[in-house]
């Protein structure tokens, strides 16, 4: 789950979506400075965009800056900072609008009190609305669109605020190869497996699941 924070309000520059792993849109952060060119004149602010992946547990890249973030500041000049969970996800979501130190942009998980949060602050302004922008990015608009998002996450978490949009739906692969490789999933025994004749790879949707469910509460 993705979503801008208001934080200061000026837009300052627009990021290409695809730099930042199809993400978003506009951004200003703590730091800024400008620059004198060779010509005497002043260039673009130096921008910091503060990011909080709200990961129990995770750990950014072994270097400075990477690749990615390399082209994002020879582009944009927005220097990316990374800030990182090693304890509970709900309690960092409950810290960082208790004591407003807060991310421009927050990635985390969307499936326990975590969400429930972030949906607050929402609903309160704290966040930044994304509808217009998400008209500039054919392929954020899609990721977020009714049919794909799950139902329940969609009519918690993404249709409601009148229409308004302040999150993003991360829903990527483990591989590039499979959409569906997955370390998050069902596990079933494979000794039931063989003897209702049922490849587990071949469950795909809620029926293809409901009709191995079925067949395994049939007596063997």
């Amino acid at each position: 789950m993705l979503m801008r924070i208001k934080r200061l309000r000026n837009v300052s520059m627009l990021l290409a979506a695809a730099l930042l792993a199809g993400m978003l849109a506009g951004c200003t952060g703590g730091g800024e400075s400008g620059s004198s060119d060779k010509d005497g004149g002043t260039s673009a602010k130096e921008v910091k965009l503060k990011i909080l992946h709200n990961w129990n547990g995770s750990t950014g890249a072994d270097v400075d800056m990477t690749p990615v973030e390399q082209v994002i500041k020879e582009k944009t000049g927005v220097t990316i900072e990374w800030e990182y969970t090693k304890g509970s996800e709900v309690e960092k979501v409950n810290t960082i609008f208790a004591t407003q130190d807060l991310p421009d942009i927050y990635t985390g998980p969307a499936w326990g009190g975590e969400l429930d949060g972030i949906i607050k602050a929402a609903k309160e302004g704290q966040l930044v609305d994304l509808t217009d922008k998400l008209d500039q990015y054919p392929n954020l608009a899609k990721a977020v669109a009714k049919e794909n998002v799950p139902p329940a996450l969609y009519e918690k978490a993404f249709d409601a605020y009148d229409g308004k949009k302040y999150l993003l739906y991360q829903n990527h692969p483990a591989s590039d190869e499979d959409a569906m490789d997955w370390l998050y999933g069902f596990y079933v025994r494979k000794d039931i497996a063989e003897k209702i004749g049922v490849d587990p790879q071949s469950v795909k949707t809620k029926d293809d699941l409901y009709s191995f469910l079925k067949k395994s509460k049939t007596p063997i």
